[in-house]
């Protein structure tokens, strides 16, 4: 069975679904609006008392029968792969491992943790389907803040290339923050860029992904520009492998996932699937970053797919 829309995946029974307790409103969102259970629930926990909405988040979580916690710190690793394989061993030999992650309120390096494990302890019985609670409008920031963290997502993502005479290109994920893709591209130093610009969301976040990006847009040419869809994750995911398909054989990509964390999926995905070929980059403004308590818009993106790490 192949999930791409969440009218097909809030029904399906899975093996495991793997939610996160943060701070965010929007953390209990998938949660609650999926009504097929599983044989095991597990928790990341950011461990943010009092901070949003996170003690109600808690609150919410703990209600549930049969919820392990791990919380998101430097073992979570290690954490995720006990658990998953005491997951295994209670499961028959020829069992698939359907599971659910939440990634609306992940950062992206947790999403990349978490993916990893699932490919590495998995393997070919394991699918995965994540679910993403878009985020219902607000404002973006204003004026540009600093990135302290520019660095590949997790280590094992970093990338690597035999012919190191072909050149970076730089793919990335719009967002709203005011110049952030540009100060990635400017501390890269990287000479070719393909944007993808999300669509499909919320016509005020459309236009302000824009205006935030209108230097770097409009000094690149028309073929760079590469709509997606937010809510059509399967045909976004589809879109995304053909251009890296194609950039290989002269480019060294470079996935930079800013905006909805649905394309910072589908990016660790593609890059677990032909490690270690590409790099995947994240950027953010680490503690100086107001932390922002997000609703739920009302729509889900879904994305399922099986996860084989290669190398």
């Amino acid at each position: 069975m192949t999930i791409r829309e969440w009218n097909q995946a809030e029904a399906h029974k899975y093996v495991a679904r793997v939610f996160v307790c943060g701070y965010e409103q929007r953390s209990q969102f998938v949660a609650k609006n999926h009504l097929g259970g599983s044989k095991r629930t597990l928790i990341l926990d950011y461990n943010c008392v009092g901070v949003g909405h996170y003690d109600q988040n808690m609150e919410f979580f703990t209600e549930e029968n049969d919820v392990d916690f791990i919380v998101v710190d430097e073992a979570l690793g290690a954490a995720l792969t006990s658990w998953l394989d005491a997951l295994v061993s209670s499961l028959d030999a020829e069992e698939d491992i359907d599971v659910l992650l939440d990634v609306s309120s992940c950062s992206r390096s947790v999403m990349a943790i978490a993916l990893l494990t699932f490919a590495n302890v998995l393997g070919e019985r394991g699918r995965v389907t994540c679910a993403y609670a878009l985020s219902a409008f607000d404002s973006p920031p204003d004026g540009e803040l600093p990135s302290h963290i520019s660095e590949p997502v997790v280590g094992d993502l970093s990338g690597w290339s035999d012919d190191l005479s072909r050149p970076p290109c730089a793919v990335i994920g719009l967002g709203f923050e005011p110049g952030r893709a540009l100060g990635c591209i400017d501390y890269l130093e990287i000479p070719e860029v393909r944007l993808f610009m999300p669509r499909g969301v919320d016509r005020r976040f459309e236009s302000a992904v824009h205006d935030a990006n209108s230097v770097l847009i409009d000094e690149a040419s028309e073929n760079a520009l590469l709509p997606y869809d937010v809510l059509d994750a399967s045909t976004s995911y589809q879109k995304l492998e053909s251009l890296i398909h194609g950039l290989l054989p002269k480019y060294r990509p470079v996935l930079i996932p800013l905006g909805p964390k649905i394309f910072a999926a589908l990016s660790i995905i593609l890059a677990i699937k032909l490690h270690p070929l590409i790099c995947v980059w994240r950027t953010s403004s680490g503690a100086v970053a107001e932390a922002i308590d997000r609703h739920a818009s009302g729509e889900i993106a879904v994305f399922t797919t099986k996860l084989t790490a290669k190398g």
